[in-house]
């Protein structure tokens, strides 16, 4: 049952590698990432077997890096700014945070937030509202009508 904790973090940079395609994460932003998931995986390596718990663990790293990617575009679309190859590691920590609090942790799954129980950005859970993602791009959202 024992297993890897480096290989198993980098198979998750992998998935959200592919899933932020054609974007690229930069060595920094992997390196965040793994320092972020890192302890919960080593808490994990104890007791849990990673083949198993990988086949629904890596489709959710691949919608971090599709959050990632699109989190990025907006940004840019808002901000008039110039494109470059990779995710915005900002914007990319906030959609780790987002799948790791809004997806992991549920009764439906094998593991309820095993891997990303203690994943923090040190903000207020209240910004990752759709105002709050809003306001970290710079961005006013209509309240929704009643």
């Amino acid at each position: 049952m024992a297993w890897d904790v480096e290989l198993a973090l980098q198979e998750v940079i992998y998935a959200i590698t592919v899933g932020s395609q054609p974007l690229k994460l930069e060595q920094e932003t992997q390196d965040l990432l793994k320092y972020k998931y890192r302890p919960d995986f080593q808490e994990q390596a104890k007791t849990r077997d990673w083949d198993s718990d990988k086949k629904r663990i890596l489709p959710l790293a691949e919608i971090v890096g599709r959050l990632a990617a699109l989190l990025t575009y907006v940004d840019r679309a808002i901000n008039d700014s110039t494109s470059t190859d990779y995710v915005d590691q900002r914007l990319t920590d906030r959609a780790a945070y987002v799948v790791a609090k809004a997806t992991c942790p549920t009764a439906k799954t094998p593991t309820p937030g095993k891997y990303c129980y203690s994943y923090n950005l040190g903000i207020p859970r209240s910004e990752l509202t759709a105002q709050g993602l809003a306001s970290s791009l710079e961005v006013n959202v209509r309240p929704d009508p009643l």
